[in-house]
């Protein structure tokens, strides 16, 4: 009997022996493989992740483009694909591999503005980054952004902590004097490399971005964000809430500069911290198109026709937001209407009254003792902190209860960085002089093609 029992008792501790060999190889070959970061697909299908609640986006003017202040059906999409989730995790291991351990095999996707070299405003260098996420995660590479041209977008947004860790760090700065960075498009932008395109040649980008190149810079002026809508398993209808939570996914405010946003919105703007608000952005500026010339607003010289655009910019969003709520002013108590534009004297106006015109509600804005100034454009010695006026502008837009903007791409971002937009409208599209028939010709085609014009009056 006894011999019977040791007999079970051996085979028993034989199995679980092997049981425990078993897993122990499965173990080690799961660690090896994770340390390779070599999944197939790393990010779709190899990492289980838990969907976002779902959040609901209504909309007025859903295609951005018309200007009938219809009001869309309200629609329900995830707040974030769960491909980002993973690629989250993915980005911190290739990051760990590469900083910790000289990897070789790790590859960069670099958003570059670089010295010499034509970047935009704000809004020109930051809107596509979705676009270039999506590029990123399909071609197997780490997202990076990097601009040395006076200022880096470190000195004014960052990424988000994730529980003491960053959620997705794309600051490339420590490590651009060491290989591959330091022999890299980074350090030759005044020259056409291979690696150093623009997204206009898409064929060509694509090739460079699946090649064995280990640093490939992008340069983006254009609007490539309505790109991602299919990327995103969605629609130009309801993908603006995924666009807006891959904003906050990627990006916070520096602590000096969410200060100066709390400080200014109190102190100077006037508003509660929880206090709501409508907005507008009136693009007073951008030249408009003639047969014959660029003419070059200014406010000595076409300030009637300004003052038509920030009328019909603070009426467009009152129509949007009595639209929404199913109600007029008699029966709506509208909240405060924040007003923001590149052109300092129609902040001005609008706040002093703007001839008399009594509006339903408060008008607020940036003083005109606060600079306007445009990133690429600045050629004073100036700090960052003098730069924060254009990211106050563009977090109050993305704050507001509703929206409206007119050309250019600023008012736009405003829109597509909000995850809290009720409603959205567009107040003006056209860029052509004659349809507006107001103002002199104060600049030729080709007195506009030099510059200083262009450089003293052109701002966001």
């Amino acid at each position: 009997m006894t011999s019977q029992m040791n007999t079970q008792q051996g085979k028993k501790l034989k199995s679980w022996l092997i049981a425990i060999l078993l897993a122990s190889v499965i173990i080690l070959i799961a660690l090896f493989w994770l340390s390779k970061g070599s999944w197939k697909s790393p990010f779709l299908s190899s990492i289980v992740t838990k969907s976002k609640s779902p959040q609901t986006w209504n909309y007025t003017n859903s295609d951005f483009q018309n200007e009938s202040g219809v009001i869309a059906e309200g629609v329900t999409v995830v707040a974030l694909p769960d491909w980002i989730e993973g690629y989250k995790i993915w980005h911190k291991r290739q990051r760990r591999k590469y900083d910790r351990e000289k990897a070789t095999d790790v590859k960069f996707l670099v958003v570059v503005c670089l010295k010499r070299t034509q970047c935009g405003g704000l809004s020109d260098r930051v809107r596509s980054i979705p676009y270039w996420l999506v590029q990123a995660e399909k071609t197997e590479r780490v997202l990076l952004i990097h601009w040395n041209k006076k200022y880096q977008l470190e000195d004014f947004w960052v990424p988000p902590e994730d529980n003491q860790d960053y959620a997705l760090d794309w600051r490339l700065e420590r490590w651009v004097t060491r290989p591959p960075f330091s022999d890299s498009c980074l350090q030759k932008p005044t020259k056409v490399l291979h690696e150093h395109h623009d997204e206009s040649n898409h064929e060509y980008m694509m090739g460079a971005l699946q090649s064995s190149e280990r640093v490939v810079c992008v340069t983006t002026r254009a609007d490539l964000t309505p790109k991602v809508y299919d990327l995103f398993g969605t629609t130009e209808r309801t993908s603006q809430i995924v666009v807006s939570n891959v904003f906050g996914f990627m990006f916070t405010p520096t602590e000096a500069l969410q200060e100066y946003i709390d400080r200014i919105k109190e102190e100077q703007i006037g508003l509660n911290a929880n206090e709501e608000y409508l907005a507008t952005h009136i693009r007073a500026l951008y030249p408009l198109r003639s047969e014959s010339a660029l003419i070059w607003p200014t406010w000595e010289e076409h300030s009637e026709l300004m003052k038509k655009w920030a009328y019909k910019a603070v009426e467009s969003v009152i129509a949007a937001y009595q639209t929404h709520y199913n109600s007029d002013a008699g029966g709506l108590s509208l909240p405060p209407i924040y007003v923001a534009s590149d052109s300092a004297n129609v902040v001005d106006y609008m706040l002093s009254g703007g001839n008399n015109n009594s509006w339903p509600t408060r008008i607020l804005g940036l003083k005109k003792s606060l600079p306007r100034n445009h990133l690429d454009l600045d050629t004073f010695n100036n700090s960052a902190d003098d730069m924060f006026p254009a990211f106050f502008d563009i977090a109050m837009l993305s704050h507001a209860k509703c929206l409206s903007y007119g050309i250019g791409s600023y008012g736009r971002l405003g829109a597509r960085m909000s995850a809290g937009l009720e409603c959205v409208t567009r107040h003006r599209q056209s860029i052509y002089f004659e349809e507006y028939n107001s103002g002199p010709k104060n600049v030729s085609a080709e007195e506009g093609k030099q510059g200083p014009t262009m450089r003293r009056h052109f701002r966001r």
